[in-house]
Formats: structure tokens, C-alpha cells, sequence
């Protein structure tokens, strides 16, 4: 994942050559880090470890990132009294936090309640890639709360994230994972777990908006409604899964003003395209694997047009594997088949309808054979009773030879009497030059000299017995009189 997401923040325009501040080498603490750090050109970075601490980014334009990944660098805030995490200087996407699991923050007072566990954002809006929100507990937001101005200066972007068991605590609140109060967010390829809230299990949508792109929902909790999310603002899920939420009604409560697009929603009720109400058949979620069965729904299934800035999937594997996006955080690999050669997978051209399937053997029709070039597999000609085939050899009966013009098989000619087959090659005699004894091409003295040598009974092999009836006769005589010149 790392080089992934390296990847990613340079294509964000993040400096490639920043100082770098080493934790604990450096300096004993995150914070002491970050008071260090010159905004706009150093990095920290935080070696594993458990770190008791709650830090703020002071509104520096820096990255703040493990070198380990969030299952070995913690930040964790229990005995502190606050949010691990705060950005409440103008942090905008220059402010970067990567690689860390957050936990045991109690949240910011802000009125009578604390909220925002985790990460506590006001008049902001950072990035934060690849961390684990976890086990955090307040009145609002238990693990995220995110709040501006009416101005909407800052959007916060939050990606591979994971919200896992925090809980919103205030009756008629809720946002169990994460409030957004008059803010823009945006979440790309983060999982919401277990989290549980009144109105909003996992968000509570306040004034602003917010826009989820290939999240997984799963087993949040609502004590009222809104098992996934309570709206009041503009939430808008592109390419989502929302399953196995309680209450197992719609989880999506009140307004829905962006709406729901190529998203898997159980309970499924409302607006928006491309939706299904299928089970997505994760690997096992029960122990965290939320990767894609092969047989999965949601494979191809999401926006026909992916145009998300993320293009890594929770493994680092890159989006659009095969003809569109999947829904989720999972993308399913597939190799390339294009028998067709135009350049597009042909399970894209089947999922697309662009190329068919009659007989469901996951090749296009056109890939197929085809002797009456009508665009359909041969075979499904036969089934479907287009074409006969009345000698079952799976071969379309008007593809079959017909060496006299007929329009029908030789085949059928031989088989009904309109055709004799003397010597019993399948060909009727009509098409062939029975008098032409040396294969030459020409009936001529050469094969009348070989008649008159064989005159008489004559046993098989016999060319010059012309009607095959064991003689070589004045009947094979007159056959060759009337077959003389070139065989036609």
C-alpha cells in the first residue's frame, strides 16, 4: 500500500524532496515533530510505536506519516481528554496524515458536548490517507467530527480509511463513525465497521456535503434510524456497498439530495441508477476480509464512467481491472481476452451488451463460428431453429456443400433420390467426371483405351466401370461418348 499511496500524493502535487523529521530519532514526540517541522517542506515520520499522545498540525502545510503502517504505528489519546488529532488553523490537503491507527481520544468540547474522538477538524479541510479510526466514544462524531463556515472554504478527503466499533453517544445526535457539520468531504475506499450512533450509525450529515466513492458499510448500528447515515444535508454514494446494517430498513435516513449511484444497498428504497439490492458476497467479513467472491455482484457493477482522482483499490491494486469499476473498496482482477481485437475485454463487451452470448459460453457471438455470417453462432442458429440441421453435424444445413445449385445439401439431394452417389462419396455423381478414369481432368482417348482394355466383368477397384455395376459395358461406353472433352 505504501507505494501506492506514495504514488498518490504525488499525483496531488505534494513535494517529492522534503526534509524529513524522524520520531523518536529526531524528536521524542509527534508534536514536538510537528512544532519543528517548516510548513510547505518537511515531512515527519513516525517510526512504530505506540505513541500516548494528542497532537495538532498548527495549520502546516506538511506530511505526517508512519513508516510502518497503522497495524504497528498507534496514536493513542486515553488519559489525555481531547481528540488525538486537531486541525483547526486553515489545514488544508497540504496537511497530510498517513498511516496510523488513532484511538482513545474522548473528543473536543464543543457547547455541552465533546465531540470527535479521533479527529477534530473547524474551519479546515486536511488529508488523511490509510488510518484506522477505532474504539472512540462521544456525544457527536465518535470518531470524526468535520465543521467549517457557511463559506465552505476547505474540503477534508479522507482515503482507505477504516471506522471501526466507535460510538456517538447523544440521544437525537449520532454520527457513530463521523459527524459533518457545514463542511465538504469527501471519502474514497474507506470501510465503516460496527460503529453505532441514535440517527446514523456511521454519519450523521448535517449541513454541507459529503461524498462517498467505493465505501463498504457494514454492521452499523442506528438506535432510531439511519443505520448507515442520517441526512440533512447533500450525501451523495457512488459505487458503495451498504449491507448487513441495523435497523434492516433503508439506511439512509431522511433527505437524500446528491442520491445513490451503481451502488449495492440492502433495503434498497429511494432514487438513483445503476443501484442493486444484492448480497456482495464478501470473502469473509466476519473476520475483516472484504475482498470480492468471483461470483460477486458487484464486479463490473459500479459507475460506467469512473473518474474518482483514487485509482488503488484497498490492496494497492488498480482500479478498472476489466470493463467498469466494482463496487466497493475491492477491485477483482481479470486477464484480457479480446478475440474480437477491438481493444475492449469480452466480458466488457458482454457486460455491455456491445457483443452477445447465445449460447452463454462467455465468448462473443462474432468470436464464434459462423458460416452464414448473420452475426450468431452457429450452434445457436441450430438451437433456436434459424438454421436446420438435418444431419446433426452441427453445421447449419444451408453452410453445407451444394456442388449443383440447388439450394439444397448434397447431402439431401443423395439422401431423397434427386441425386445418384454411384460410387458412394457423398458427392452426387452430377458434380463429379466419373468418365475421367485417369484423373486428368479431360475425357478423351486416353480413358477410351483404358475402357475397351478393362471391356468385361470388372471387380472394385474399376475406373472404367463408369455405373459401378461390376461390367464395363456399352452402358460405360456411351456415359464416356457423352462425357467427352473437359470434365465440367
Amino acid at each position: 500500500m505504501r507505494c501506492c499511496i506514495v504514488l498518490l500524493v504525488g499525483l496531488l502535487g505534494v513535494r517529492a524532496d522534503a526534509a524529513v523529521i524522524n520520531v523518536p530519532a529526531d524528536q521524542p514526540t509527534i508534536q514536538a515533530a510537528i512544532n519543528a517541522a517548516v510548513t510547505g517542506v518537511d515531512e515527519v515520520v513516525v517510526a512504530p510505536g505506540n505513541y500516548n499522545e494528542l497532537i495538532n498540525l498548527l495549520g502546516k502545510a506538511i506530511i505526517v506519516r508512519s513508516s510502518g503502517g497503522p497495524d504497528v504505528t498507534t496514536i493513542d489519546g486515553t488519559g489525555l481528554g481531547g481528540s488525538v488529532i486537531s486541525c483547526i488553523t486553515g489545514e488544508d490537503n497540504d496537511t497530510i496524515i498517513e498511516g496510523f491507527t488513532i484511538t482513545g481520544g474522548i473528543g473536543t468540547v464543543s457547547g455541552s458536548d465533546r465531540v470527535g474522538g479521533g479527529l477534530f477538524v473547524n474551519e479546515a479541510g486536511p488529508m488523511v490517507i490509510d488510518c484506522t479510526f477505532t474504539g472512540m466514544t462521544t456525544a457527536l462524531g465518535g470518531a470524526v467530527y468535520l465543521s467549517d463556515n457557511f463559506a465552505f472554504a476547505f474540503e477534508s478527503v479522507l482515503i482507505h480509511c477504516r471506522f471501526l466499533d466507535n460510538t456517538a453517544t447523544k440521544v437525537l445526535g449520532g454520527g457513530g463513525a463521523l459527524i459533518n457539520v457545514v463542511a465538504n468531504v469527501k471519502l474514497y475506499n474507506c470501510l465503516f465497521r460496527g460503529n453505532t450512533g441514535d440517527r446514523g450509525g456511521a454519519i450523521f450529515a448535517s449541513t454541507g456535503t459529503i461524498t462517498a466513492t467505493n465505501c463498504v458499510f457494514y454492521e452499523n448500528t442506528a438506535l432510531s434510524n439511519g443505520s448507515v447515515v442520517h441526512n440533512l444535508g447533500t450525501i451523495g454514494f457512488r459505487s458503495c456497498i451498504l449491507w448487513n446494517n441495523t435497523p434492516g430498513s433503508n439506511p439512509i435516513s431522511f433527505f437524500n439530495s446528491a442520491g445513490r449511484l451503481f451502488t449495492d444497498i440492502q433495503f434498497f428504497s429511494g432514487s438513483g441508477s445503476g443501484n442493486i439490492n444484492l448480497d456482495p458476497q464478501f470473502v469473509d467479513p466476519a473476520n475483516g476480509d472484504f475482498h470480492l467472491q468471483p461470483t460477486s455482484p458487484c464486479i463490473n457493477a459500479g459507475e460506467p464512467t469512473f473518474s474518482a482522482p483514487i485509482i488503488f483499490d484497498l490492496d494497492g491494486d488498480d482500479r478498472v481491472q476489466q470493463c467498469r469499476v466494482d463496487i466497493g473498496m475491492d477491485e477483482t482482477p481479470f486477464f484480457l481476452n479480446d478475440c474480437n481485437s477491438n481493444g475492449i475485454a469480452d466480458s466488457c463487451d458482454l457486460f455491455d451488451a456491445t457483443s452477445f452470448d447465445c449460447n452463454f459460453n462467455l465468448i462473443p457471438d462474432e468470436c464464434e463460428t459462423d458460416c452464414n455470417n448473420n452475426g450468431i453462432d452457429d450452434a445457436c442458429d441450430i438451437t433456436d431453429g434459424t438454421s436446420p440441421d438435418f444431419n446433426t453435424n452441427g453445421i447449419p444445413d444451408e453452410c453445407e456443400p451444394d456442388c449443383n445449385g440447388n439450394g439444397f445439401p448434397d447431402f439431401i439431394d443423395i439422401a431423397f433420390g434427386f441425386s445418384l452417389d454411384l460410387n458412394l462419396n457423398t458427392i452426387p455423381d452430377e458434380c463429379e467426371c466419373l468418365a475421367d478414369t485417369d484423373g486428368s481432368g479431360l475425357v478423351n482417348v486416353t480413358d477410351l483405351l483404358a475402357l475397351l482394355a478393362a471391356w468385361g466383368p470388372c471387380a472394385a477397384p474399376c475406373p472404367p466401370d463408369i455405373d459401378l455395376d461390376g461390367s464395363v459395358n456399352i452402358t460405360d461406353l456411351l456415359a464416356l461418348l457423352e462425357a467427352r472433352g473437359a470434365c465440367r
